[in-house]
């Protein structure tokens, strides 16, 4: 697979079967259940408003809320602004393996996701 590819060409290479990689979609996901356990709990209509509710009601401490944010911002740049800004293939996929260690570091340090997710459905997670 070509390396650092301008935004255009990189664009064209997602639609070509075999470039078409699961490491995108898992950080997609798993940021979208992170976004989806707040949402839920705080009963919020955005990964915002959910982060600053349950701030606010102390079911996440200030660490959390920090990594949480981190989280999304580094999500929102990957989706929205990837596309708009153009970014290249090393843009894209550093901001893909960043998304990747902000989760692990949620994961591993988030007391409401171990309460809230983890334990909940009976995840068993190897970091």
């Amino acid at each position: 697979m070509a390396k650092n590819l301008h935004h255009n060409d990189w664009v064209l290479q997602q639609f070509k079967s075999e470039y078409l990689k699961t490491t995108h979609r898992n950080v997609i996901i798993h940021a979208s259940i992170i976004e989806g356990t707040l949402r839920n709990i705080s009963k919020q209509g955005s990964f915002s408003e959910a982060v600053k509710s349950l701030a606010v009601s102390g079911k996440i401490i200030p660490k959390e809320t920090r990594i949480f944010d981190k989280i999304k911002n580094t999500r929102n740049s990957l989706i929205h602004d990837s596309f708009r800004k153009e970014f290249d293939q090393d843009k894209i996929d550093g901001l893909r393996d960043l998304l990747m260690v902000q989760i692990q570091e949620a994961y591993k340090e988030s007391h409401f996701l171990e309460r809230n997710l983890i334990n909940k459905y009976k995840i068993k997670i190897t970091l």
